[in-house]
């Protein structure tokens, strides 16, 4: 044991004593690979029946790409970084800011480049739009209907700031443009959403050994039943769909596991640290509702928040606020498939949770601005380190600890449900003591949403049907709203720009069940801060709604029949 340990002591002194040199010979074996790969397969035709992206998603074309970011990135940090950018700040970017005439020019200037940017983008909006269908100008006109909404009903009307309004809905416009007019952009989003799908569909692999045929979705083989006489029946079970707290569950489990591993690595704070500030100097949010806020386009309102779990204790309300709207404006990755076999557009799927990122955030901050102080800014954020002596360790507390997650989640969605679908009884039956029945809950909602969707720019002989989705997806919630669209669809009751904009209208989580998620999840993240959570969670539901909604004028404004 003696001998063992000494050996082990040496390897790893020699290892750390050559580790330039060791790292050097990684490289360069890593690039004759690639080189390699390139020469055999680069023109290698893929043989995938799911491929939707472009052909630099796959293979070893995704290979060079990958390897290019990451040569591009190590080019800034070791010689960009060093040699040019922090000359050009000490040297001219600080001594000119320090002069107070110049503040005074920076001041205007921002206002000018403000005042261009918005009114080219007016200008191309109404350009377009004449140009082909002015009912898209309706779309328009319901955006900044929405504006004024949240302003009415803002928690601290004199505290709101602008600027984050203003950058959130511009690059919701400039994602938009990008996602919905640039082909090239299309496939970047497309490639990045497969690949996040892709990833969290490991989990099946893990839970489908243990619940089987619970997550699957179908019982393989042959079974016996007993029909109402008694006699013995042989055949094959089929299972309509997968159980939800078999299939959707076990994916905060493998989440949690790797996001644990990836703390205990630092790769975790730096995320929070750079897409924070990125986040941070445009809308002008801070590190951690910044970074939840981009995650959020790909996971899930549970997921997300698991990124940054060891801050949501000192967040204040404002930052709970913009935490649970982003939850509430998106969809995850993970349930996007479903959608699509629904019928509905994975382009506009995609698109649609990329565009309600920062509108989500901006709308956030004007339905409840901030008048604290933060302590999870970039430059008072504490990025610590992980305890665990390693990632082995550190991956099973993570996993571990999503068990309790899981418990709050489903409590919590089960009682939501129930009390709902109490309510919808109740209301029948009120309904059914003056001859009308068919008076519930569900049919309430569907005709309070019809000035919604026509603010969306709907026409009027189709503001019912997309006002019924709407109350669907708040009612209960979105897969239900998909599922009755794509009936629509195939009944050809919507026209085209119809199915467009309900697509974007009602690709979010915000529905009164998910309130039950929302707090079941980041209750069990933060146990202390459980009664601001409660106050914040139907306030924060609203606004990622009416986030979705904005997110379908900008497509209504941006597509034409």
């Amino acid at each position: 044991m003696v001998f063992n340990n000494e050996f082990v002591r040496q390897l790893c002194e020699t290892i750390k004593k050559y580790k330039k040199w060791l790292l050097l010979l990684l490289l360069l074996a890593y690039n004759v690979y690639m080189i390699f790969a390139i020469y055999l397969t680069w023109n290698k035709q893929i043989d995938c029946a799911n491929c939707t992206a472009g052909a630099y998603c796959y293979g070893v074309k995704l290979l060079v790409v990958l390897t290019s970011i990451a040569y591009l990135i190590g080019l800034y940090y070791t010689v960009l970084k060093r040699l040019v950018v922090r000359p050009v700040y000490r040297h001219i970017i600080r001594p000119i800011a320090k002069t107070r005439g110049t503040c005074l020019l920076v001041r205007h200037a921002s206002k000018i480049v403000w005042s261009v940017a918005i009114a080219g983008a007016l200008v191309f909006i109404v350009w377009d739009s004449l140009s082909t269908e002015p009912l898209r100008l309706a779309s328009g006109g319901g955006l900044l209907a929405y504006i004024l909404i949240g302003y009415m009903f803002s928690k601290h009307r004199s505290h709101v700031q602008w600027r984050q309004l203003l950058w959130g809905i511009y690059m919701q416009f400039l994602f938009g443009l990008m996602i919905l007019r640039w082909e090239f952009g299309k496939q970047v989003f497309q490639c990045m959403g497969d690949k996040v799908s892709a990833f969290l569909e490991f989990t099946d692999a893990g839970s489908s050994f243990v619940f089987g045929y619970l997550v699957t979705g179908h019982l393989d083989g042959n079974v016996t039943l007993a029909d109402a006489g008694g006699t013995s029946i042989t055949g094959s079970l089929p299972i309509q769909a997968a159980v939800f707290a078999f299939k959707v569950m076990p994916v905060v489990i493998f989440f949690s596991f790797f996001v644990s591993i990836l703390f205990y690595y630092g790769i975790m704070q730096i995320l929070v640290v750079k897409i924070g500030w990125l986040l941070e100097s445009t809308i002008g949010t801070t590190a951690c509702e910044s970074l939840n806020a981009s995650g959020n386009i790909f996971l899930g309102m549970t997921e997300a928040p698991l990124m940054i779990k060891p801050y949501l204790p000192v967040m204040t309300k404002s930052e709970l606020h913009a935490v649970m709207t982003g939850g509430f404006a998106t969809i995850a990755g993970s349930v996007m498939a479903a959608y699509i076999n629904f019928g509905v557009s994975a382009s506009h799927l995609l698109s649609a949770s990329v565009m309600s990122a920062p509108a989500a955030l901006a709308y956030s901050k004007l339905i409840y601005p901030e008048t604290e102080k933060s302590k999870t800014t970039n430059k008072t954020i504490s990025v610590g380190q992980s305890t665990e002596r390693n990632a082995l360790e550190a991956g099973s507390n993570g996993a571990g600890a999503a068990i309790k997650l899981i418990a709050n989640i489903v409590a919590n969605l089960i009682a939501f449900l129930a009390f709902i679908q109490f309510l919808d009884v109740l209301i029948s039956w009120f309904g059914s003591l003056v001859d009308y029945p068919e008076l519930n809950f569900k049919l309430i909602l569907s005709k309070i949403f019809i000035p919604f969707a026509l603010l969306m720019g709907i026409e009027w002989h189709e503001c019912d049907r997309v006002a019924k989705l709407i109350g669907l997806k708040t009612v209960i919630n979105e897969f239900v709203a998909y599922q009755e669209l794509s009936v629509m669809i195939k009944a050809n009751e919507l026209s085209k720009r119809a199915q467009i904009v309900a697509t974007y209208a009602l690709c979010g989580f915000s529905n009164f069940g998910s309130i039950g998620i929302m707090l079941g999840a980041l209750g069990s993240m933060a146990p202390d801060r459980k009664p601001d959570l409660a106050d914040l969670a139907l306030r924060a539901m609203i606004a990622g709604s009416i986030s979705c909604f904005m997110t379908a004028c900008i497509a209504g404004l941006l597509i034409s029949s």
